[in-house]
């Protein structure tokens, strides 16, 4: 489970030296809170994990506001101006094996951040991650087998009134 404080926080201000690091951290957050969102997360985990990688990151003050079609970030580090960045999304489809890699690299940077390069290298790896197209396509015959055969039943079970009351044994 992903660290409620930090114990790396003392160390995470060697990582965010400048403003181009804190500029390529914020970056990152956006990307990682976007793929999180297009994977399937609920807006409130978003919210949660952006703020715990800020703050694990050394953020002094940190703010993430999302909604369903924007992720609003502010970081202040000590001796820095404070940066805000938002980035508008869209939902098309979800993901979650990718929402599970993203959360699994937000809990392990929050227990212990890893440089800002580093994490854009581990996030490029997670969101180039996709499914072959059996998988997909396999995945869309269960779903279409499943609604047919639900379907099915409730027709026939609206159309013969006998087999409402019949035994299956």
């Amino acid at each position: 489970m992903c660290g409620l404080v930090p114990l790396s926080v003392l160390n995470a201000d060697l990582l965010i030296a400048n403003e181009s690091d804190m500029d390529l951290l914020i970056r990152q957050m956006l990307n990682i809170g976007e793929a999180m969102y297009y994977a399937g997360a609920e807006i409130s985990r978003i919210e949660e994990t952006l703020y715990r990688l800020g703050k694990a990151y050394g953020a002094e003050h940190m703010n993430v506001y999302a909604i369903t079609s924007s992720i609003l970030i502010t970081m202040e580090f000590r001796g820095m101006e404070a940066v805000t960045q938002s980035r508008r999304i869209r939902r098309d489809a979800m993901d979650l094996s990718k929402l599970n890699h993203l959360y699994r690299l937000c809990c392990d940077c929050i227990d212990s951040p890893i440089p800002v390069e580093a994490l854009k290298e581990k996030i490029l790896v997670i969101l180039d991650e996709r499914l072959d197209d059996l998988t997909n396509a396999l995945g869309k015959v269960i779903a279409a087998s499943a609604l047919t055969i639900f379907l099915a039943v409730d027709w026939l079970m609206r159309c013969v009134p006998d087999l409402r009351h019949a035994s299956l044994c």
